[in-house]
């Protein structure tokens, strides 16, 4: 049975980890603590981190359910009838049907151990978003035992949730153990554990390694607070990156079509180029003054911290790497989700 000291505990570790933007933006990433009696805790669907609380932004599920789903379930070609399946269960396995939808990628959690810390760090992503990124991040942290595990692209949702099952499997039989650290490519990584102090611990440590290292061998500068300003009705992004992307907007604006992580298509699939800012409309402005957000104060913040992380990630890669961007049929796919329909209407406004 959950009890208050797993919610407190969720909401805590949460709480603080949504401070620190260079490691979670918008309304990504997802957090769970489960019980010992086969039930979990588990951030909501559209919440971010920070705006979780003892009373708020989480559901409670029965975990068994969800894992005798995967261990029942026979895959179909039709991804769409898969995801439809999928969502089924998750609803079937809430405990509180009063309460909010559980994130999209639940089931992966249920593999996992007791804690899991699910974010989308600037600098992991730095490596999840270029071509070698594996090998760096495997000598970087040469030294883990167990080893990380490192997971190829699938679409978050089912999909992801099955491969992690698999993933996990192939790793104890190897291991004799779950891994602490998965990186998981153009999208982010998991910390998993015990001890939740731990995890968040180590994905702060984590993406510190990755920052230091790459400052050490390319230069690269600190990940920018994301920064908001209001002007005539409009809010401004007012970050240096963003300034940066604009001064060479004609030779940049093609890389607005192309995105690094779900997220980013989630958030910012919506632009446009303008001669004005003013003509911003339902969409993000992009024009030679900089970048408008037509929408209201909460909406646009997140969309600017999605943004903020994608451009920076994209300037980094100039000195580092070259960029592996998410393919256009899985873009498609990730914007046809009913799953992410959802989180969008909960962040319209």
């Amino acid at each position: 049975m959950i009890i208050m000291e797993e919610i407190s505990e969720l909401v805590r570790i949460s709480n603080e980890i949504g401070e620190l933007k260079a490691l979670v933006q918008a309304g990504g990433g997802n957090s769970s603590v489960k019980t010992s009696g086969g039930e979990m805790v588990i951030k909501a669907s559209g919440f971010t981190f920070a705006e979780m609380t003892e009373i708020s932004g989480f559901t409670k599920l029965d975990h068994e359910q969800i894992n005798d789903f995967f261990e029942n379930y026979k895959a179909v070609v039709d991804a769409n009838e898969n995801e439809a399946a999928y969502n089924r269960v998750l609803k079937q396995a809430m405990l509180n049907h009063t309460m909010p939808k559980p994130s999209m990628e639940a089931g992966m959690h249920v593999f996992l151990d007791r804690v899991v810390v699910h974010t989308h760090p600037v600098m992991a992503n730095i490596l999840n978003c270029m071509k070698g990124g594996e090998k760096i991040a495997r000598d970087l942290f040469s030294h883990m035992s167990p080893e990380l595990m490192w997971v190829d692209y699938v679409n978050p949702g089912f999909s992801l949730a099955k491969e992690i099952n698999s993933s996990v499997n192939s790793y104890v039989r190897k291991n004799g153990v779950k891994p602490e650290v998965i990186f998981l490519k153009n999208h982010g990584i998991i910390v998993s554990g015990k001890d939740s102090k731990r995890c968040v611990q180590l994905t702060i440590s984590i993406n510190q390694k990755i920052f230091e290292y790459l400052k050490g061998n390319f230069g690269l500068e600190e990940f920018p607070e994301p920064q908001l300003e209001l002007k005539d009705g409009l809010f401004l992004n007012n970050n240096g990156v963003a300034k940066q992307f604009v001064q060479k907007l004609e030779g940049n604006k093609h890389l607005l079509s192309k995105f690094l992580i779900p997220d980013d298509a989630i958030y910012c699939s919506k632009f446009l180029i303008a001669d004005s800012l003013s003509d911003a409309e339902d969409k993000i402005a992009f024009s030679r003054q900089g970048v408008a957000f037509p929408w209201g104060e909460k909406k646009s913040i997140k969309v600017n911290e999605m943004l903020v992380a994608k451009l920076y990630i994209l300037d980094a890669l100039k000195k580092i790497g070259d960029v592996e961007f998410l393919k256009e049929e899985d873009v498609n796919y990730i914007l046809n989700m009913e799953s992410e329909k959802y989180r969008q209407n909960l962040d319209s406004g």
